[in-house]
């Protein structure tokens, strides 16, 4: 399914497609018509509203696109959650607090006893699309514990593990499990924390188990 926007409606398409990337990583692929008759496709990784521009990833590269030298933006092959933008701007929700995430941190850290969770609040970016970021990654996290430890080899793998640190980095984002210690890296890109996709989190941590 496509679906072609003209500037009168992308900035709101833009902003629920960017929250909803945020609680459910998926891929966004994008056709932007530029000024001058140049075509861009690509995988939209941040949208910034308050200096109208986006982040794209074309052909490996990542890029920043001023949005006043877009003529059209077309949504390519969009799942059925943006089949409906009415219904998607109703489900989006507020931006947690940080509070609200703390919160949620806490909670998760409770289902992965007996490690503990740490994690360096001073280096998380304060912007909405980091918190929404970060309030999916807790939430996959815990998810991801429940879901390798529904067995009893799962379970006795996980409870080799003391610590779980997540830490933000400039570099792509991984998961490494050594003596105990498990390491997440979370990517910081030029404007904010970037999505964990949950698959990837839940395929580094067998792999390393």
């Amino acid at each position: 399914m496509q679906r072609r926007v003209i500037p009168q409606g992308w900035l709101e398409v833009l902003q629920i497609l960017e929250q909803r990337l945020a609680t459910r990583p998926r891929q966004a692929l994008l056709r932007l018509e530029c000024q001058g008759g140049q075509t861009l496709e690509g995988n939209l990784v941040r949208y910034h509203a308050s200096k109208s521009t986006l982040l794209l990833s074309h052909q490996g590269n990542l890029s920043w696109i001023d949005l006043s030298c877009l003529q059209a933006l077309t949504l390519l092959d969009c799942d059925s959650w943006l089949s409906d933008l009415s219904q998607a701007r109703t489900e989006t929700q507020p931006a947690p607090s940080r509070l609200q995430l703390r919160r949620e941190a806490e909670q998760v850290g409770q289902r992965l006893a007996p490690a503990q969770l740490q994690l360096a609040w001073d280096q998380v970016p304060d912007d909405d699309q980091s918190a929404r970021h970060l309030g999916q990654f807790l939430k996959d996290l815990g998810s991801c514990w429940e879901r390798l430890g529904a067995d009893e080899m799962g379970a006795q793998a996980l409870h080799s593990v003391r610590l779980v640190q997540l830490e933000i980095t400039t570099s792509p984002g991984t998961t490494t499990l050594e003596g105990g210690l498990c390491r997440v890296r979370l990517t910081r890109g030029p404007d904010g924390l970037l999505a964990y996709p949950y698959d990837q989190l839940l395929n580094e941590l067998e792999k390393q188990l």
